[in-house]
């Protein structure tokens, strides 16, 4: 109907009615493969236009903003413009009678029932829903909740100028009045623009499994369900633009007005057989699965929320099993939308929310929706720039109600440049009450309010009493503390009641402030704490007391800087403190000191100090390299410090004389009895706060470049208003501000400001935002045995130290004009020397074969010896020297070489390789010469063991191309790559491919394969191109891991991620080959560096039954069972979950007393040689009462046959969460041929629950 050039103008009119005895779901209009549909009614413009004033009830006419050429006798819809739309409904839908010559004035046929704003902040928006192409339900089905519907199976289709009227099915999954299926690519072939939605039972425009298609000037009013829909999670590229979406009802409630839920009584709905889609009970205007999609320029009236953004970790429906985490997927974009009369459903509802998760129960078979999921502790996860709100009063900046526990305290919201809050300098927002409190704020005196202070009636948590806000003394941090069985029989997972002191277990407060200046929040049994690091110091008050062992677990303390903490103790209590850190470093033992001061100038963290009342440590993260957690992410010049996501704890362990603790009164909370934990004290907080401190100490030893504006009172000294004292406005005064202006400053700030280049560097361009000075983080003493960084670099621990981010400017190699010289003579006798080895794939067949010595001197060409390879067998793949990053095997650098034979030598080189300029991260790489890559540079058939196969066996009926390796038109990068051009198709994918190397697949074990690729299209030929990336058993054809995709006309990398060999085939030698399936489309192919590597292998214990992920559990039987240890255990137990959906928890009820006689049993694997095993997992006991607290495991790796242990571990697990591991171990280097091991964790020589859960297995090249 139409086209794109000849609209149809006249109406036409299309009704879906049932016939008898068929389903209402056959009620369609669908296109399948490679169907076309084109619908391209009269063009009304534009479909919707805001009001430009006001127009209240009892009027006959609106004044819109835009001039419309809409007719006489179409439908309008006029929004509410009242917050709660399904209370009080107020969506009104008129009749045009005329329209004003210059389209600017709309006359309805009968006058407004209801007030329509139309101010300067908000005008409510004016919606045409007709249109002269007509698609509409039959009334005959409307009591079914049912109507047509359009499901677009294929890549064509075009709706323009299309009405659909009680379409959608409510009781039939997939039924909706505009529904791409499974379209795949459609980027410049289909597109739905300025249609209508009106009255559906369900859902308006449905994007699933399709990429790429624009939807754009669309409306759609009174809507049953998710509106514009996104719907499983891998939908990307998706542009919906200028869309409006109005009166749009959550499914499943028989109460849409009341709020149901909140975040301290989240509730989980389930699918059934009328909530076909549980998020329905939670329908939002835009709903959104994958952010990789551009949503912009739309209106949002209603609904639960208008903007839905889902925190997906895996795809639902059609993709679930895809190998996709929709969450982590980058933003396409989200900009200038607006959204009203929504966020009252539930507790913490809002107009835009992003949150809430659709998973799978454990049937697997039934979806669940949460509105809210605790995805995040409170730590600093926030952070605004350049955002600005207008004509918006102060108490509506922030909804921040107060709730206690941990996971919902607000502290982490920083306005980095004070645009948000309008403070013009960084601002920490934080809620504020008697119950949940950072104090009330500064006190704004007339001479401030004078000099242009602004004191608000909301609470920001203030760095002083001067109307300055957040300065550079504090950025946030985030702990949580522990009390061994403190918690015991309460329930971790439940949120606290508000408001009540049930189960709350103390406060935490900034010292220095008592009475009614007080600066304190309360400590819950959820124990996180988030706050301002530097001298403000950090008061825990345990409500019963001093506790004889405590931990407390860093999560997120910035780079160089700490957290003051402390507590209280009785007189004459001693202690054993130790951190402990990740695998990479030795734990430390902390050492008394004689004075606060000392702990306030430990650099590395490892001093405390008792008062005799008062327990101070100062706590860090030590930073050491590669970050094990989320790295800092910066955009824009604002950042969010990384956190981590491994155990960095401290453990204190008190010895309280037996006279500082009275029998009375019992420490007991709930009917509960913490004896064995407290110690009770008397006193209250302000008893025992400790005084600020005042003494100067560096607060901030690792500076970064930040912008930093001056307090407010060194303004008004230097005649700047409080209004003006911002970074922006004193951009005139740069000279000053880094001389006279730090002068005049107190040493202590001066001293800190300084590191920064003076105040406002970021605007004066004396540095990059966030980027790091060249300073050295001290390394703890279990690494530098107590030497500092100068005294360690002559003993030649430089290239020790600085892979973990230590020392890095006494040993000179950060910000060098010249890089230092590394060199290298290969003159140590052995199978290593001066830190290079030699590596030789062996899961290739044919492998290569050889014998190599370092130190040999008929290989030297200067000095004594040199390094001397015989080759035996080759592989067939090209040499390369190469600049590879270390931790993900990118290739950032390569360049081919030729070794020429006879006595010539020759220098091999790869110049000017770079980090890549996109790449924020740290990013340790190394050199190598290897083996183990195609570049397809080699021209001819075959290329670095690649092959390409096109099924022409002669029938007319098969596909028919050429092909080239070697062809320079096809690179990347480099010289040249692979060119296929197919001049005749079938359609099926499979009838061209691209073939990897033949390679054994080990168990356990995940390979990755990627490619770059993209398309040369012919001048008649459309892009993109279907294909499937796939890992083949070579023996069977098996298809073992499959990943579909395009090819386009721009080089992308195309990857099948953690293939592994099925756990069925452990015991078997199993051969596969990594396969490129293309050739739907006549068009010319390009391929170029392609990789095979190996990944992380990672069991979360889900899976419920006796085994999961290959791992199993072993119980010692002697043939007597009365002395046998005695042991019940589960996986998928979800009391056992430190993340994800369930654990793994063995309860011993009888134990031997030996720690080998239960042990969980990870997968086999082979051991190559020159190469180092990592195990790791998350441990914690769950003791019963009188049980231990504490008990020693072992984690091994085994030999599975002769049983030999080639590496050992043993520590302690507790009743907090911790992380074990067992590091770099590896083959004996002695040991030849093929070695099969597995990792194994030997628990139970006590009586207790144990849990495990989240274990991975890392390799790494020696």
């Amino acid at each position: 109907m139409g086209s794109p050039t000849c609209r149809l103008r006249s109406a036409i009119s299309i009704t879906f009615a049932p016939a008898a005895g068929m389903d209402s779901l056959f009620m369609t209009l669908t296109a399948t493969r490679n169907g076309v549909v084109d619908m391209h009614g009269a063009l009304f413009a534009p479909t919707w236009t805001r009001l430009s004033q006001t127009a209240n009830a009892g009027a006959r006419w609106v004044a819109v903003q835009q001039a419309v050429n809409w007719l006489p006798g179409q439908l309008v819809a006029v929004p509410t413009s009242i917050w709660k739309d399904e209370c009080r409904n107020q969506n009104e839908v008129r009749v045009i009678e005329s329209i004003s010559g210059d389209g600017m004035n709309i006359t309805f046929t009968t006058p407004l029932s209801f007030r329509h704003y139309g101010g300067p902040e908000y005008q409510t928006e004016v919606v045409l829903l007709s249109r002269n192409i007509l698609l509409q339900g039959s009334p005959e089905t409307a009591a079914q909740k049912a109507g047509g519907h359009v499901r677009i199976g294929s890549a064509s289709a075009r709706f323009r100028g299309v009405m659909t009227y009680r379409m959608g099915n409510q009781l039939r999954m997939g039924s909706y009045p505009f529904h791409f299926h499974l379209s795949g690519e459609v980027t410049g072939i289909s597109y739905l623009t300025d249609n209508s939605v009106y009255n559906s039972y369900h859902r308006c425009y449905t994007m699933h499994g399709t990429y790429g298609l624009v939807v754009a000037n669309n409306t759609a009013f009174h809507v049953h369900g998710s509106c514009y829909y996104i719907e499983d999670g891998v939908e990307e590229r998706n542009v919906v633009d200028g869309n409006f979406a109005g009166f749009v009802h959550p499914l499943g409630r028989a109460d849409t007005c009341t709020a149901i839920a909140s975040v301290a009584s989240t509730i989980t709905i389930n699918q059934t057989d009328t909530l076909l889609i549980p998020s329905d009970w939670a329908a939002s205007c835009f709903y959104i699965t994958n952010p990789y999609n551009f949503v912009t320029n739309n209106a949002a009236s209603g609904g639960t929320t208008g903007y839905s953004f889902l925190r997906l970790a895996k795809p639902v429906g059609d993709y679930r099993d895809e190998p996709v985490e929709p969450f982590k997927r980058p933003v396409g974009s989200f900009d200038s939308n607006t959204a009203h009369s929504s966020g009252y459903h539930w507790g913490e509802g809002a107009a835009i929310y992003v949150g809430g998760n659709l998973q799978y129960a454990k049937d697997n078979l039934t979806l669940q929706y949460q509105i809210f999921v605790s995805q995040f502790d409170p730590s600093h996860i926030t952070t605004m720039r350049s955002m600005r709100l207008v004509n918006v009063t102060p108490e509506a900046l922030v909804y921040n109600p107060p709730a206690k526990g941990g996971l919902w305290r607000f502290f982490q919201f920083l306005d980095s440049d004070g645009s948000f809050t309008g403070s013009g300098r960084p601002t920490i927002a934080a809620s504020y009450s008697p119950f949940t409190d950072t104090g009330p704020g500064p006190v704004c005196n007339a001479t401030l309010v004078k000099n242009g202070a602004v004191c608000t009636t909301y609470n920001y948590w203030r760095t002083d009493d001067f109307c300055s806000t957040a300065s550079p003394l504090g950025p946030l941090g985030y702990i949580i503390g522990g009390v061994q069985g403190r918690f015991l029989g309460l329930g971790m997972g439940r949120p606290s009641p508000r408001l009540t002191n049930d189960f709350d277990a103390g406060y935490v407060t900034q010292f220095g402030y008592k009475g009614a200046n007080r600066r304190y929040t309360i400590l819950t049994r959820v124990e996180g704490i988030t706050g301002l690091t530097g001298k403000q110091g950090w008061y825990v008050h345990w409500t019963l007391g001093a506790p004889k062992f405590h931990s407390i677990r860093v999560e997120q303390i910035p780079r160089g800087s700490s957290i003051i903490y402390a507590t209280r103790y009785p007189a004459g209590t001693t202690f054993s403190i130790v951190r402990m850190h990740s695998y990479l470093l030795p734990n430390s033992i902390l050492a008394a000191g004689k004075s606060l001061a000392d702990v306030l100038n430990s650099q590395t963290g490892e001093v405390y100090y008792f008062d005799g009342k008062i327990l101070y440590l100062k706590l860090i993260d030590t930073a050491e390299l590669p970050y094990l957690g989320r790295t800092a992410a910066i955009n824009g010049g604002a950042m969010v410090p990384g956190i981590r996501t491994t155990m960095v704890q401290y453990n204190v362990s008190a010895r309280i004389p037996p006279a500082a603790c009275p029998s009375t009164p019992v420490p007991a909370q709930n009917g509960q009895n913490f004896t064995a934990q407290f110690c009770p004290m008397k006193g209250s907080v302000g008893n025992y706060t400790p005084p600020a401190i005042t003494v100067p100490y560096d607060q901030w030893h690792l500076p970064y470049c930040a912008q930093i504006a001056p307090p407010v009172a060194l303004c008004a000294a230097f005649g700047e208003s409080a209004a003006d004292c911002t970074c922006p406005a004193l951009a005139g005064r740069c000279e000053e501000l880094s001389s006279s202006w730090l002068a005049a400053s107190s040493l202590e700030m001066a001293a800190l400001v300084a590191k920064t280049r003076g105040y406002c560097a970021v605007t004066c361009g004396r540095c990059e935002e966030n980027k790091e000075f060249c300073m050295d983080m001290v390394p703890p003493s279990g690494l530098s045995g107590g030497l500092t960084c100068a005294q360690l670099a002559p003993l030649g621990r430089c290239h020790e130290l600085v892979p973990k981010g230590y020392c890095l400017d006494t040993h000179h190699l950060r910000n060098r004009a010249e890089p230092e010289v590394m060199a290298a003579g290969f003159d140590v006798l052995g199978p290593s020397s001066n830190g290079y080895n030699i590596y030789m794939k062996t899961g290739i067949d044919p492998a290569p074969k050889g014998s190599y010595t370092f130190g040999s001197p008929a290989a030297a060409y200067r000095g004594a010896s040199g390094l001397l390879f015989n080759l035996t067998q080759i592989s067939g793949t090209a040499w390369h020297v190469q600049l590879q990053d270390s931790s993900n095997m990118a290739m950032y650098s390569s360049q081919q070489a030729t070794i020429p034979s006879g006595s010539s030598w020759q220098q091999l080189c790869l110049r000017n390789a770079t980090k890549p300029a996109a790449q924020a991260a740290p990013a340790w790489a190394r050199f190598k010469l290897s083996a183990m890559y195609a570049g397809f540079e080699a021209a001819g058939s075959s290329s670095d063991n690649y092959s390409v196969w096109i099924n022409d066996s002669g029938s007319p009926a098969n596909a028919k191309g050429t092909f080239s390796f070697g062809t320079a038109a096809a690179a990347f990068t480099g010289a040249a790559g692979l060119s296929v051009s197919l001049t005749r198709t079938t359609g099926v994918e499979w009838n061209a491919q691209l073939a990897g190397p033949r390679l054994e697949l080990l168990t356990g074990k995940l390979y990755t394969f990627c490619v770059w690729a993209c398309l040369k299209p012919r001048p008649v030929q459309a892009t993109p191109a279907q294909a499937s990336v796939v890992l083949y058993d070579s023996t069977t054809q098996t298809v073992y891991a499959r990943h579909q995709t395009n090819i386009t006309a721009t080089w992308k990398q195309l990857c099948a991620p953690r293939a592994a060999k099925p756990e069925g085939l452990a015991s078997s030698a199993t051969w596969g080959q990594f396969k490129v399936n293309f050739g739907t489309a006549v068009d010319t192919f390009y391929f170029d560096h392609a990789t095979i590597r190996p990944s992380v292998m990672t069991a979360g214990f889900e899976s419920s039954g006796s085994t999961s992920d290959g791992y199993r559990v072993y119980t010692y039987s002697s043939g007597n069972a009365s002395a046998d240890a005695k042991v019940t255990y589960a996986f998928g137990d979800r009391e056992a979950t430190y993340s994800g959906g369930g654990g793994f928890a063995a309860t011993v009820s009888r134990a031997t007393g030996t720690y080998w006689h239960v042990q969980l049993v990870g997968p086999r694997l082979e051991l190559l040689a020159g190469k180092l095993y990592t195990f790791c997992v998350w441990a914690r006991l769950k003791p019963g009462p009188g049980q231990d607290t504490s008990t020693r495991v072992t984690a091994l790796l085994q030999d599975t046959t002769i049983l030999t242990a080639y590496a050992r571990y043993q520590t302690n697990i507790t009743i907090t969460w911790q992380q074990l591991c067992l590091p770099r171990a590896a083959k004996p280097e002695g040991q030849g041929g093929v070695v099969w091991a597995e990792f194994k964790l030997s628990i139970g020589a006590a009586v207790n629950t144990y849990n495990f859960d989240q274990a991975a297995i890392t390799v790494e090249e020696a």
